[in-house]
């Protein structure tokens, strides 16, 4: 599947509400285990011409070992039976491996966080994670370690905040200011997010380079936007003066970057009501 290195085994399962897929090169190393973010929800067209779970083919691609689990169709949080028994199923196999690692994002995060006990995970990389609505956040993770949790998101999110801070003590938090839910998205543009994800699968997380990588979000009109938003509601007149500044300037110098972030935010809600018609 790499090209250059085989499979000890792989698998594709089509669930009524959730594609599974797994790829195991190594036993001798850690297994990554993938739950999807809600904009990245697979249709049944796409499952049935062989579209791939989010993040698997990143993992394919470096030789990781990976099991990552997409939903069909519903985002419904992976909270269905038949997933929930399949996990099951398959953890005492993840036991083969030294190390299990969880990585997500948003509705994924709270994947990795619902089944971070059933698969024995013993690290997880997560970013802005999210509770369903009418979630009972003890309940559901009552059975977390904090040691095994690192949460990368942004403080200047209310509800991301307020989220992030339910985990049990001794998670470990990177603050990403200034780009609200859209963390791992806005690391995947400055170019950081394979070089983080592949320092948090060695072990070897820099808390000093993340943040020195931070000011690259000034190449970024989702910084200039959301600060424009003032967050926080503490900002001065001036500073928002000054910011409302360095939004235009920016906007005026990099107007092809402004056009596609309409483009794909359009694209995004075009796809969504298309979803809800069909289901309607």
């Amino acid at each position: 599947m790499t090209g250059t290195k085989k499979t000890l085994d792989s698998g594709r399962v089509i669930l009524s509400q959730s594609l599974v897929e797994y790829a195991f090169f190594d036993y001798s190393k850690p297994v990554v285990v993938c739950f999807n973010p809600a904009g990245m929800l697979l249709t049944k067209e796409q499952v049935n011409t062989n579209k791939h779970a989010w993040c698997y083919n990143f993992l394919v691609k470096q030789g990781i070992n990976v099991l990552a689990i997409n939903t069909i169709d519903d985002n419904h949080w992976f909270l269905c039976s038949e997933l929930e028994e399949y996990l099951k199923g398959i953890a005492p196999q993840l036991q083969k491996f030294p190390e299990r690692l969880g990585y997500g994002a948003s509705m994924g995060a709270y994947g990795i966080s619902c089944f971070s006990s059933t698969l024995n995970l013993d690290r997880a990389l997560i970013f802005s994670p999210l509770l369903p609505p009418d979630s009972d956040f003890t309940q559901d993770f009552r059975d977390i370690v904090g040691s095994q949790f690192t949460i990368v998101y942004d403080s200047f999110d209310a509800q991301d905040k307020e989220i992030a801070s339910r985990y049990p003590l001794g998670t470990q938090y990177l603050n990403f200011h200034g780009v609200g839910h859209q963390v791992i998205e806005s690391m995947a543009k400055i170019g950081y997010l394979k070089t983080f994800f592949l320092a948090f699968y060695d072990n070897k997380l820099n808390r000093k380079e993340f943040y020195q990588q931070q000011k690259n979000k000034r190449n970024l009109v989702r910084y200039y936007s959301y600060l424009d938003r003032n967050p926080t509601r503490k900002n001065t007149k001036k500073r928002q003066l000054i910011i409302k500044k360095h939004k235009l300037l920016y906007m005026m110098k990099n107007t092809d970057q402004v056009l596609n972030k309409v483009t794909n935010k359009l694209s995004k809600s075009l796809k969504k009501r298309i979803r809800l018609l069909k289901r309607s």
